[in-house]
């Protein structure tokens, strides 16, 4: 036979030989009796243990090729494969695959290493899988613990039940997680501390998530990242996107959205039970909320009830207590635009947008004197009607820049009229009603006394300095209209 045929017949018998083994564990099927404290072993079943191997517990075994037992209760060294039906109590070292059929308490070293019990150790290889839980840990290239894990460090890590800590590139636990540090996160279960990375994905509850993109599928205390999802009741979301179904403490983002009713009569929940009383606060360029809210802080505001306050450009609601911005769509609130003269102002025009009983200013006056005076000007009030709202009282504080007429956006200098206002209404009609009241004015210039600024003689009391301060009383009376 030439070297040629001899290279064809050894990959035949090691198929035959692995075959031998195989039908020898089906044979097998009671835990080893026998005990050979060493066993060596070329190629099972070409070993001091024979056919016999599955039978045989041993505490030192060298497999030069690969060793085939029934349990080991001691140190294994294989150069390829260390195979073990039943459980391994200690070391079990390997060039190439490690195997316990039964439990693993100790040490699995080997490019693949596999317990189909539970497994007390650790194991260190390119793969790693426990069948059953792993209670200690878990490093390399990949790790899976089908039931529970301890601890798993490596480039991808699953975990069927729950896991303690994991670290890698890929997460995935399909319970509960404690700590996941990874480029991807996932615990369907929830998690019981934090998830760390560049996407976090929890379908339960988490105290706290740091990465590019998070979500949440329950309540979530902290969210950190680009863009924030989150199912139920969180706590804090900060991010470029803060998406939320629920209700949130707190939101800070470009764009915040709550889709969830905050109520004070459930108890349940991660917001209601650490803040009985907290509606929530949305503090970004565009925040949103579907349901009732604390407080909305942002260029644009949309809430269907705003429980606090909302501040910004452009604030819609339904309902809102205190509405703060040049522009304010409530539905439930008031809508008034009113035109009256001053003694500082021969023609007025104003609009009043706000809550039931707050209202903002967005006011226009022309002062028609020997160089004609334009008024812009913003203010906040207070609305207060009795009689069904036949008559009404408004208390207000305006602001105007007072610039003269051919350079009306200039805003060079000192050039103020601040008005605190009373004035009373009476409802004519339902959409109508006539306004008139009194006003305290102060006047703020750093090139002129006001002497001329009302149109009416009245007394003022003036003091002159870098910047002029003049006060005076004033006077209004005119007509609005009520669009709801």
């Amino acid at each position: 036979m030439n070297l040629f045929r001899r290279s064809r017949l050894v990959p035949a018998v090691a198929l035959l030989a692995a075959v031998s083994a195989a039908a020898l564990a089906e044979v097998c099927a009671c835990p080893p009796e026998r005990h050979h404290p060493v066993t060596l072993s070329l190629f099972p079943p070409i070993s001091t243990n024979g056919c016999l191997g599955p039978e045989v517990k041993s505490n030192f075994a060298l497999n030069i090729i690969g060793g085939y037992l029934g349990a080991l209760e001691g140190f294994e060294l294989g150069g390829l494969f260390n195979f073990e039906r039943y459980h391994v109590t200690g070391i079990q070292i390997a060039g190439g695959y490690n195997r316990a059929g039964g439990d693993l308490t100790g040490l699995q070293l080997g490019a693949l290493n596999c317990t189909r019990g539970d497994a007390y150790a650790l194991q260190l290889g390119a793969f790693n899988r426990a069948v059953g839980d792993q209670r200690f840990a878990q490093v390399g290239a990949g790790n899976i613990g089908h039931s529970s894990a301890i601890t798993q460090l490596g480039g991808f890590n699953f975990a069927g039940d729950w896991t303690a800590f994991t670290l890698g590139a890929v997460n995935w636990t399909c319970g509960k997680t404690g700590l996941q540090l990874g480029a991807f996160n996932k615990a369907r279960g929830g998690v019981w501390a934090a998830q760390v990375g560049g996407f976090n994905i929890t379908g339960g509850c988490v105290p706290f998530q740091l990465g590019a993109l998070n979500g949440a599928g329950g309540n979530s205390g902290v969210q950190l990242g680009g863009f924030n999802l989150g199912g139920a009741d969180n706590c804090i979301e900060l991010g470029g996107v803060n998406i939320l179904r629920g209700v949130s403490a707190f939101q800070l983002g470009a764009v915040n959205l709550a889709g969830g009713m905050y109520d004070t009569d459930n108890p349940l929940g991660l917001i209601r039970a650490f803040y009985p009383r907290l509606g929530g606060v949305q503090l970004g360029g565009i925040n949103a909320a579907g349901g009732s809210f604390g407080a909305q802080v942002g260029l644009v505001n949309i809430a269907s009830e705003a429980r606090w306050f909302q501040l910004g450009a452009f604030n819609l609601a339904r309902e809102s207590e205190v509405p703060v911005g040049p522009l304010n769509v409530i539905l439930n609130g008031q809508f008034r635009i009113a035109a009256f003269a001053s003694e500082a102002g021969l023609g007025h025009f104003e609009l009043k947008t706000g809550g039931r009983h707050f209202y903002n200013v967005l006011s226009f006056g022309y002062l028609p004197i020997d160089s004609a005076r334009v008024l812009l000007g913003y203010g906040v009030g207070g609305h207060f009607p009795c009689c069904g709202e036949r008559l009404f009282l408004d208390a207000d504080l305006v602001g105007f820049r007072v610039n003269p007429m051919d350079d009306l956006m200039s805003f060079d200098g000192t050039s103020y009229l601040a008005k605190l206002r009373a004035t009373g209404g009476w409802r004519v009609a339902p959409p109508f009603a006539l306004i008139g009241g009194l006003a305290a004015n102060a006047w703020l210039s750093d090139s002129e006394t006001g002497a001329d600024i009302p149109a009416l003689p009245i007394p003022m009391l003036t003091m002159e300095g870098e910047t002029n301060i003049s006060i005076w009383p004033g006077i209004q009376f005119g007509f609005e209209l009520r669009a709801w």
